[in-house]
């Protein structure tokens, strides 16, 4: 994957500082489809390696996604398990499947509350005045499979769009909280 990867701990450079593929990414370069796509990877990467979190992890993640992105996967499983792999790096992954009031483990209907970083389940109630984003058991299926299971695993998987698009919602609310950015700023399955 990689062949060299040049770090610094200057405070004035990222810790990445540069690197040298081996992989070509012959197919992304020979279409303007995965280019727009594999720019959404990499802006979101920019804007994130000025920040002093560990870098590794994240140009690792990127170089997979590209790797996955070049050899025609489906482009809603990369970037979903992306996504999932930079909350997790970011210390801001979803983790825990349990109603905050009640503990009751999450798997239908609920609801989760991004400025808090957590679910309340459809026999609890949440305030109006609340922001949250409805989650459906499909989605929090999913989330629990993204946080679990190998990205090969989820390949073989049929993904729904309207399932695709709240969990993209999520992930970008999270990392984007982190930032300090509204999440549509980011957003690559809902632009279509």
């Amino acid at each position: 994957m990689l062949s060299e990867i040049m770090l610094t701990r200057s405070n004035g450079l990222p810790r990445v500082v540069a690197a040298n593929l081996k992989d070509p990414f012959i197919n992304i370069r020979a279409s303007y489809e995965l280019i727009d796509k594999a720019l959404g990877l990499t802006k979101l990467v920019e804007r994130i390696v000025i920040e002093d979190v560990e870098q590794e992890a994240i140009f690792a993640s990127t170089v997979t996604a590209l790797r996955h992105l070049d050899r025609g996967d489906d482009w809603a499983k990369v970037w979903l398990y992306f996504l999932s792999q930079l909350t997790d790096a970011l210390g801001v992954g979803i983790s825990r499947f349990r109603c905050h009031l009640c503990q009751r483990r999450v798997t239908e209907q609920a609801r989760w509350v991004p400025h808090e970083r957590w679910f309340v389940c459809g026999h609890c109630q949440v305030s109006p005045s609340i922001l949250f984003v409805e989650a459906s058991p499909k989605l929090i299926k999913l989330l629990m499979i993204l946080r679990s299971e190998s990205y090969e695993f989820l390949r073989k998987i049929r993904l729904d769009e309207p399932v695709t698009l709240k969990t993209e919602e999520i992930f970008l609310r999270e990392i984007t909280n982190w930032l300090n950015r509204p999440w549509s700023d980011y957003a690559s399955l809902a632009r279509g």
